[in-house]
């Protein structure tokens, strides 16, 4: 009895410590809970900070509360967040005792890479409780861990077990709240931030053919810190020197950008660029205006009886910045083309023109620019091409004296298949011949007419058409004088 007596106290006594172990136990976890508690604003705060869902690392297990911090993996960036000036994370990562180990930390401004608003202080414990960096019973009352990118906070595990970070707000002060990131390592480099990814979806810009562009409107996939520092603009005339800046009515993914100094209209090139983020869709482009009201005031045109016109000077009362060809409009004359546009003077520009097989006329001239209001319309005399108007079966005599020369005919079909060309040599016996329709299509390619080869067929004629031969000397020595003909026959007239 004695012997189960002293057994059954044993067990009674093993029975009390352990209830006096677990109510220990529970006291602590409830102390721990009312701790959490009373970080619970802290906690509600951070959230679901650590990790970052848009091309940065998976979030992280944990709640970011002292008594459950998020934990951290060694050479990964966690992103967090402390919105208020109460708020605090924390964070916890293995040790093994002796080892070097590194914590940065990614901030505002020149402390970061400029892709995060808050500006942190950083502490350091061990799970025992001895403090390695921001001691002071993390109070932070230095300010030793308050940069952590260029220079980590580093220290070597006086034991093997877990490390506990937290972050608070610079100072506690409202003005440092908002988002940062931190990393642990082993090695000596810092590990590589991950970008974030954004899309620039759209760019549009305000302004019209009567008013001048002077807001452009970017929309991103996601939030994104803005400066117009970040913005660049190309495509038109003066686009590296437009003015920017940064419209009250922009949101977190939503940019309004206030421009001046633009002064010319037409596609314009939006790129945006930001340190620590890969942004899809850029650059977009947009149409904006510039309207300057200008004066069309005169326009003349070389050319005589004898001679083709083959350029238009253009007046105006203002330079037209980035006028072109295609801003001039041409009627009243059919068949003309256009050359290159070229400046002629400060409001003054060169349009070269080819009448082709024009008959001339009265030519009306318009030009129609974006980004400007000119007005008026001129009107000039276009001389055409002289050519000699051929007869069928008869002689017409040519006389071409210079060996860079050419001379013109022009004669009307009379055959619905082959028309015969005739030359009869003089003191010019070695051309070329070439025959074109009205519409400048070559339908008889060069030919070379010397000694006893004397003329050339032209096929597939239509009869009633006019087409034009065009006869000029075969080489440098030649010149002088010809006659020409042609009918329907390889018998010359």
């Amino acid at each position: 009895m004695k012997t189960v007596s002293k057994i059954f106290g044993i067990f009674t006594l093993i029975a009390v410590i352990g209830l006096a172990i677990a109510a220990c136990d529970n006291g602590s976890s409830s102390g721990g809970s009312k701790d959490s508690g009373s970080k619970s604003g802290g906690s509600k705060d951070s959230g679901n900070k650590g990790g970052n869902t848009n091309g940065g690392p998976p979030p992280l297990s944990g709640s970011g509360t002292e008594a459950d911090p998020y934990r951290l993996t060694a050479d990964v960036w966690a992103n967090g967040s402390v919105p208020s000036s109460t708020s605090e994370v924390w964070y916890s990562f293995p040790v093994t005792e002796g080892t070097v180990y590194r914590v940065w930390w990614n901030e505002q401004g020149s402390i970061g890479n400029n892709t995060k608003t808050a500006d942190v202080v950083v502490g350091a414990r061990y799970s025992f409780g001895a403090y390695i960096f921001g001691a002071s019973g993390l109070n932070f009352s230095n300010t030793s861990e308050d940069s952590g990118w260029t220079t980590p906070q580093s220290f070597i595990a006086e034991q093997s077990g877990a490390v506990t970070l937290r972050v608070i707000p610079y100072g506690k002060s409202a003005s440092n709240t908002g988002t940062f990131g931190i990393v642990y390592s082993t090695l000596s480099t810092r590990p590589d931030v991950p970008l974030i990814l954004v899309t620039l979806n759209s760019v549009s810009a305000n302004g019209s053919e009567t008013q001048t562009t002077t807001q452009l409107t970017l929309n991103f996939s996601e939030p994104i810190p803005f400066s117009a520092d970040y913005v660049t603009l190309s495509g038109v005339s003066g686009a590296s020197s437009i003015s920017k800046s940064i419209n009250s009515e922009s949101s977190s993914s939503h940019l309004v950008l206030n421009i001046s100094n633009v002064t010319a209209g037409g596609t314009l090139s939006v790129a945006y660029a930001r340190v620590g983020y890969d942004i899809s869709g850029s650059p977009q482009q947009t149409v904006i205006y510039f309207n300057s009201y200008v004066t069309f005031n005169s326009i003349s045109a070389n050319g005589s009886a004898t001679t083709p016109t083959t350029e238009l000077i253009l007046n105006f009362s203002e330079p037209v910045s980035g006028l072109s060809a295609d801003d001039i409009i041409l009627s009243g004359v059919s068949g003309i083309s256009k050359g290159s546009l070229s400046p002629s003077g400060s409001r003054s520009y060169r349009l070269p023109i080819n009448v082709n097989f024009s008959d001339g006329g009265i030519l009306t001239v318009e030009v129609a620019k974006t980004g400007y209001n000119i007005s008026g319309s001129q009107q000039v005399y276009i001389y055409p091409r002289p050519f000699t108007q051929l007869t069928e079966n008869v002689w017409t005599n040519g006389n071409i004296p210079s060996s860079s020369g050419e001379q013109w005919f022009r004669f009307t079909a009379t055959a619905s298949v082959q028309q015969y060309i005739h030359v009869n040599f003089g003191t010019l016996s070695d051309l070329y011949v070439q025959v074109y329709d009205r519409n400048g299509n070559i339908v008889k390619v060069q030919t070379n007419l010397y000694g006893s080869y004397r003329y050339t067929n032209v096929s597939l004629v239509i009869i009633g058409q006019v087409y034009y031969i065009r006869v000029w000397p075969y080489g440098s020595s030649d010149r002088g004088i010809y006659s020409i003909a042609f009918n329907t026959s390889t018998t010359a007239p």
